[in-house]
């Protein structure tokens, strides 16, 4: 075999069932292709915590390691949130790697957090493969290694009627890939149905599911195909049977949980029961946020400098577009463009850590609803007013559309396509100035917008707001028992109480991005259960900004 030539990397895949016939786990086999290895090296590494949710984290025991000397020893090397598997001896031939993952055991009191983890779903299972499946990676995003991978799975002892899809397809798929793409790959299993409903093994779209979601759920398929293939024409990355793009619906029940995680041509959508409390719209934006994760992405380098420090460009890219991508493609009509964006306004303008850094935002997320989306508001209102600077000193010839495209390119060319390109990429269409702006947006500062930022339709005209206020400590949805309550907020003088136990409430975001949402709890005091409704603001107003539609 040429030296230039990929080297395979092989993952076979067998569901274990009960006796009811329903998938209970997932047993691996990764072979390596020859990765000659020299003792101590790491043959592996996989995330130790993501967020709020759950990775596999095997220990030594917990995978076979074998070559073509036989039984290979190897030791765990644990650095910041990654697990390497190293070596203890210098590798022979092919390397093959066995373990086996288990659903993680969720109820109502589980922390909501991004859908990666296994879980089970209706008599099925899904995961990515970033909490479940150790890859060959030397902890670089931007590596060049090249892999081709085969991804199969055996269904020999499935009951009658189940499927198996990844992200590139249903049954056995074959690609090209660099090892950290792995990661980003769903993989579900199960009584699966789909979208079309006899999703073919190749196919440019599918739509799956477990069990009978409710109708705002399965209305979803066409208005999802015909909005990718829009969005795809945008981003220049036509879907193909060679291209494909799939969405996988998980029900989180008995969790709780509403929202998406973006992977490799592909995303997962979380729904709860509470679903039919979320509007059509509210749907639609998540959808649209999620499809754009599939193009622009910007890699974290180190600490220095903070060029670590991508979130606000990953997900405000993503809100950005979401927000502007359906408006332009006359997927939305005006008023639902400026509904959209003045909601994403009141979230950033009212929001009590819109004057953190990036770094402690990224530091302190998983801490609290308010941290975690201050890269998602700022990174937006950063791009709508570089949009506008982009657009008037160019005389409306360029946007800021130029960047993320050239950005873009460079992920797809395998060159860098960090902090330090874009940098440049400001300087060059905007001078040093552009540089200023940046670091400022970095540290924190607010960001206000010129009024004519989406001229000539569009005011952006000054309203203050009341600054959002759930009375206690945020960190209470996640644990859900009320502490650290504010005495004087409107919480306390609905009749919240430190030591409630929270058993349902209204979703945080929508009182962040609905100024008029009232936060409705049922929370349990003893034996007794109570209905407790108030207004999540206080009496605090704060500088905040909407979209006015100009007279014509």
């Amino acid at each position: 075999m040429a030296s230039s030539e990929p080297q395979s990397l092989s993952l076979r895949i067998k569901p274990q069932f009960d006796h009811n016939g329903e998938a209970h786990s997932l047993g691996f086999s990764l072979a390596l292709e020859c990765p000659s290895l020299t003792a101590g090296q790491s043959l592996c590494c996989l995330n130790t915590k993501m967020g709020n949710g759950t990775t596999q984290c095997y220990t030594k025991d917990q995978i076979h390691v074998s070559d073509s000397d036989g039984f290979l020893d190897i030791e765990i090397h644990d650095k910041g949130r990654m697990r390497s598997y190293l070596v203890n001896r210098p590798t022979t031939g092919n390397v093959v790697m066995n373990f086996v993952a288990h659903p993680v055991k969720v109820d109502s009191k589980t922390p909501i957090g991004g859908r990666y983890e296994l879980r089970r779903d209706q008599g099925g299972l899904q995961c990515m493969g970033l909490s479940t499946i150790p890859i060959p990676w030397d902890v670089s995003l931007t590596t060049k290694a090249r892999y081709r991978m085969e991804i199969e799975w055996d269904l020999s002892d499935a009951p009658q009627g189940t499927r198996a899809v990844s992200s590139f397809g249903e049954g056995r798929v074959q690609r090209v890939h660099p090892p950290f793409d792995l990661w980003r790959m769903v993989f579900t299993v199960g009584p699966l149905k789909s979208y079309p409903l006899d999703a073919p093994r190749g196919g440019h779209f599918g739509f799956y599911w477990f069990g009978k979601p409710p109708t705002s759920i399965t209305a979803l398929p066409p208005v999802c195909e015909e909005l990718f293939a829009k969005m795809s024409n945008f981003f220049r990355d036509k879907a193909s049977e060679e291209n494909p793009y799939r969405i996988f619906v998980r029900r989180a029940t008995p969790a709780r949980g509403f929202g998406g995680s973006g992977g490799i041509r592909s995303f997962v959508l979380e729904y709860d029961d509470a679903i039919d409390t979320i509007s059509q719209d509210e749907i639609f934006t998540l959808l649209a946020h999620e499809m754009v994760h599939n193009w622009p992405l910007m890699a974290a380098d180190s600490k220095e400098d903070d060029l670590d420090l991508v979130a606000w460009y990953n997900e405000g890219v993503a809100d950005y577009y979401a927000a502007v991508l359906p408006y332009r493609i006359s997927h939305r009509t005006k008023a639902c463009f400026r509904k959209h964006l003045n909601a994403k306004f009141t979230e950033y303008y009212t929001n009590p850590c819109r004057l953190v850094s990036n770094r402690q935002a990224e530091d302190k997320a998983w801490t609290s609803p308010n941290l975690q989306t201050v890269p998602y508001t700022r990174g937006l209102m950063y791009f709508c007013k570089l949009d506008a600077q982009i657009r008037r000193a160019s005389n409306g010839c360029k946007s800021v559309d130029e960047l993320v495209l050239s950005l873009l390119e460079k992920l797809r060319k395998y060159e860098p396509f960090g902090i330090r390109e874009w940098k440049d990429m400001l300087v060059d269409v905007l001078g040093a100035k552009a540089l200023e702006d940046f670091q400022t947006m970095n540290k924190g500062e607010l960001i206000r917008l010129p009024a004519d930022a989406f001229a000539p339709d569009y005011e952006v005209v000054r309203v203050d707001e009341r600054e959002l206020d759930f009375g206690f400590d945020m960190g209470s949805f996640s644990k859900r028992v009320v502490s650290g309550l504010n005495l004087t907020s409107e919480a306390a003088k609905a009749g919240l109480e430190d030591g409630d136990e929270i058993i349902k409430n209204t979703f945080v975001w929508q009182c962040q991005q609905n100024y008029e949402r009232k936060m409705r709890m049922t929370i349990r005091r003893g034996h007794v259960e109570h209905k407790i409704e108030y207004w999540p603001r206080a009496e605090k107003m704060v500088e905040s900004w909407r979209l006015h539609e100009t007279k014509s």
